[in-house]
């Protein structure tokens, strides 16, 4: 879901919870911070201007980010779904 789709963050983890209001998933196990980075990872006011300023920078540091996580596969979840627990 990050690798592919660049999901992070609360919106990662509101699909995420889709899996346990939806599909009744047991997620105690799940541990976010391998799979997402968070909201804000090393955000602040000189990141941001830098980011901002010069082009191509944000995506070449969100790829070499990307490396650091784990990937979530849609079969992971199809299988956490029919396993109902993570």
């Amino acid at each position: 879901m990050y690798h592919d789709l660049g999901l992070y963050g609360d919106i990662a983890e509101a699909y995420m919870e889709v899996l346990v209001d939806r599909y009744h998933v047991d997620l105690s196990g799940f541990e976010f911070d391998k799979f997402f980075p968070p909201e804000f990872a090393g955000k602040n006011m000189l990141t941001g201007a830098f980011l901002s300023i010069v082009p191509f920078a944000g995506s070449i540091a969100r790829a070499r980010q990307r490396g650091v996580y784990l990937p979530l596969t849609l079969d992971m979840i199809d299988r956490t779904i029919r396993a109902k627990r993570w």
